[in-house]
């Protein structure tokens, strides 16, 4: 009978563990973001820049060949007005195509694309 108790107990610890918040206690909640669904076509690592205007490029992330990937752009890397170019730099090919000027705001929503020939970037408002 004890054995049952400590399956009954354990069993309901873990079901309340799961049930519980995710968020860790003394987490900061990240600031308002846009979100960039990263998809890399080619074979090649690239590593993902964003270039506020008039501002310093910032590293957002890595994509590894035919993978897809959420990119954070937290509102200091997007700079005042929101107009910035993300570029996909491709070490191997020495590339690094950009999308042009486009204006992001926090809670945008964008997919962009790089090609297969990693030459080419496409971006395209992302679904919900």
């Amino acid at each position: 009978m004890p054995s049952r108790f400590r399956s009954a107990v354990l069993t309901l610890a873990c079901v309340a563990a799961a049930c519980g918040p995710s968020k860790k206690q003394g987490e900061v909640p990240e600031p308002e973001s846009a979100v960039v669904m990263f998809t890399n076509q080619s074979q090649y690592e690239a590593a993902v820049f964003v270039v506020p205007r008039g501002g310093l490029q910032v590293r957002v992330g890595t994509v590894q060949p035919g993978r897809t990937e959420r990119l954070l752009l937290r509102s200091n890397a997007m700079g005042a007005g929101g107009t910035l170019t993300i570029v996909a730099r491709v070490t191997a090919l020495q590339r690094a195509p950009t999308t042009g000027a486009v204006n992001l705001q926090p809670g945008d929503r964008v997919a962009v694309t790089l090609s297969s020939q990693a030459d080419l970037l496409s971006l395209v408002p992302a679904p919900e």
